[in-house]
């Protein structure tokens, strides 16, 4: 087994991670300790100006403003505001290849204003170009522009089917609907300044040579989504302009004033890892290379006049070899898989010790029941690696807070209160020519339950909160004893924030925003922020509501749905997108299609429907009744009972036996391990 561990990475962790603990560690009232080292310093066009700018002089600046033309097998692009030599150029399909040229004054008729190129895909017919046809500004990060890409299209170099047959074309259609649906979710981000792919840390700790670099060549490739997708780029000189990378999770942005009117500028970024990318039940645990399902690293990035905050934690499924393959039921049976479950895990937790520090790894997983068998593996796991950097905290959330007992949420943040010290935040503060780096993060919370969506986003909040605290009582915007809970301005922003994150990261992979039926999640949230910060319509009312009650169980259905009838076509779409399976001239005539196979019965949709109907009839004639003068004998039929009864026992037993023949599965045989 190999880690792909990058020089970046090592070189980071080395910077910051070997010294003395004690040196950088906070107190338990927001100061520093006693032994903390000197700050060290930096001159501002270190740190302020070239670790924040797109290319370092010399190198061809990033397109800001493109405009496209189409033309029969060739596309123009016009990239803007700097005029260089390549400022105009065509694209165009020459023998199946991709080459550029000198446009034609006649091809600079039509041109029509697009945000980004995202890159060129092949698919049965041919290359693609791909691009983003409009760009949301989200908001900036350290003064620098951050974008959500929207409207995302797929242009086709041949803009006829007439080489294809019918059986290919069909698979096109196929390949075609999965990558438009997938790629025109919320989530992806860039900026032309900016590196989102590396904490703010990260940046602050590399040496001159890493920003002689292109803003793709330095990026961190396990977030870059369009890596595959610029690979045909890469090789063309003339299109350094267009090698911008995107990132795919969330980004989200707030400015609130706290004490002594001082202002907060907050951004949570989350970058989704493309390592071991896809669907809920269709990425589950760890692959044979240390990637975990859902790996997600989330960063609170914080302005506060002079004053830079940031703090990382990172999430992801449990680190063993399991799985969970849909089969109609709501709760599908997790099965531990053969492997190396040890060695697996290892590899996954130093990986991440040599990236970020120490690791504290709070498991949110049931003892017991669905999900003891998964803690009992990743547990026995964990006692077996015996590591100092390691902290494993277990918590059962369904047990300590299934009935609302919010107390034991407290009682969690108190078992993690010395980590959150230990580990410190980064903080650096700029003065004149000079930054002074006073403290840096030392280690991440790592945290998972099942799904690492609804209760892990919980905690990170909770966490990233108190670090927060600390780091506003390090300057002393806080005295010792205040807290951020009672400010209801911030927790108004700050928990929307989290929320909205906690939705998109839950729709990206679980198929549905966080479900409300764990209403512990939103009502914790609630509870302990003492705001109605939350867009639910628990936490702004402080009640649940018919409303709110109808939401949450039409969350529950579409993420049944998709789970069960979507997810399949999403993760062959997630595995084209990312290269890990590559469509090849031919398929569908001089070998098969993957997708030429008969796939899910669409009887299975009717199935599900016929349930609704079923249950929708039981509720209807439990309530009808109450309203409706009828004779209690009409109503309370016994052959009605008997015929509803018979039917559901039925469905049940078709489920329970062949329910995983009515599923949406994956089609597409990966080139490389997932």
């Amino acid at each position: 087994m190999e880690a792909n561990i990058s020089s970046l990475d090592v070189s980071v962790t080395s910077n910051f991670c070997t010294g003395d603990d004690s040196g950088q560690n906070m107190s338990r009232n927001g100061s520093p300790t006693q032994q903390k080292q000197k700050p060290r310093q930096a001159s501002v066009d270190s740190f302020l100006d070239i670790s924040t700018r797109t290319q370092a002089p010399g190198l061809v600046h990033l397109y800001e403003d493109i405009s496209i033309g189409t033309n029969e097998a060739s596309f123009v692009l016009r990239g803007g505001p700097d005029r260089g030599p390549y400022n105009t150029i065509a694209i165009e399909l020459l023998n199946d290849s991709v080459r550029v040229r000198a446009p034609d004054a006649t091809e600079l008729n039509s041109l029509k204003q697009i945000a980004v190129v995202l890159g060129i895909l092949n698919l049965i017919s041919g290359p693609y170009l791909v691009i983003a046809n409009r760009r949301l500004l989200v908001g900036q990060i350290y003064g620098h522009d951050v974008f959500q890409a929207k409207d995302i299209e797929l242009l086709g170099f041949r803009k006829t089917y007439r080489h294809l047959s019918e059986v290919q074309v069909e698979c096109e259609k196929k390949y075609l609907k999965g990558l438009k649906t997938y790629l025109n979710q919320d989530g992806f981000y860039y900026s032309y300044s900016f590196d989102l792919t590396h904490r703010i840390q990260s940046m602050h700790v590399v040496g001159p040579e890493f920003y002689s670099r292109s803003m793709l060549e330095r990026a961190d490739e396990r977030f870059v989504w369009n890596k595959f997708l610029l690979e045909p780029l890469t090789s063309i000189p003339e299109l350094a302009g267009y090698h911008l990378p995107l990132i795919f999770g969330y980004i989200g942005m707030a400015t609130v004033t706290v004490n002594k009117n001082r202002s907060l500028e907050m951004a949570v970024v989350s970058r989704r890892c493309t390592k071991n990318a896809g669907t809920r039940f269709n990425t589950r645990g760890i692959n044979g290379r240390g990637y975990v399902a859902n790996y997600i690293e989330t960063e609170l990035i914080v302005k506060m006049d002079n004053f830079y905050f940031s703090y990382t934690q990172t999430r992801g499924s449990v680190p063993v070899f399991w799985e969970q393959k849909p089969n109609l039921r709501y709760k599908p049976r997790i099965n531990i898989k053969d492997g190396n479950h040890l060695a697996a895990c290892s590899l996954h937790l130093h990986s991440e010790i040599r990236r970020n520090g120490k690791q504290s790894v709070v498991n949110l997983i049931s003892h017991k029941g669905h999900e003891g068998l998964l803690y009992t593996c990743f547990t026995e796991c964990m006692s077996a690696l015996c590591d100092a950097n390691i902290r494993y905290i277990p918590f059962d959330f369904n047990k300590e807070c299934g009935r609302l007992d919010w107390t034991n949420l407290l009682h969690l943040m108190n078992q993690l209160e010395p980590d959150i010290l230990s580990q410190g935040s980064f903080i650096s503060e700029a003065h004149g020519d000079t930054v002074k780096l006073h403290i840096f993060q030392q280690g991440v919370f790592r945290t998972n339950c099942v799904d690492s969506l609804d209760r892990s986003n919980l905690v990170q909040a909770m966490i990233a909160q108190r670090a927060l605290e600390l780091q506003l009582q390090w300057t002393g915007v806080l005295q010792t004893h205040e807290s951020l809970n009672a400010l209801k301005e911030f927790q108004h922003f700050y928990k929307n924030m989290w929320a909205d994150n906690g939705d998109t990261l839950a729709n990206q992979y679980g198929g549905s925003h966080i479900l409300l039926h764990f209403p512990q999640i939103k009502q914790a949230i609630y509870c302990l922020a003492g705001s109605k910060a939350m867009k639910s319509d628990f936490t702004r009312t402080g009640r649940r509501t018919v409303g709110g009650l109808f939401q949450d169980a039409a969350k529950a259905l579409l993420r049944y749905y998709r789970n069960n009838f979507e997810d399949g076509s999403r993760q062959d779409a997630v595995n084209v997108l990312l290269g890990k399976y590559k469509v090849r001239a031919g398929e569908g005539v001089t070998f098969p299609s993957p997708l030429a196979t008969s796939q899910t019965p669409r009887s299975s949709l009717g199935m599900l429907l016929a349930v609704l109907l079923m249950l929708s009839g039981l509720v209807a004639n439990l309530f009808i009744p109450s309203s409706i003068e009828l004779s209690i004998n009409s109503w309370l039929n016994k052959n009605f009972w008997l015929t509803w009864i018979i039917s559901l026992a039925a469905l049940a037993g078709i489920i329970n036996m062949r329910g995983e023949h009515f599923v949406d599965k994956p089609r597409l045989n990966l080139n490389e391990e997932k």
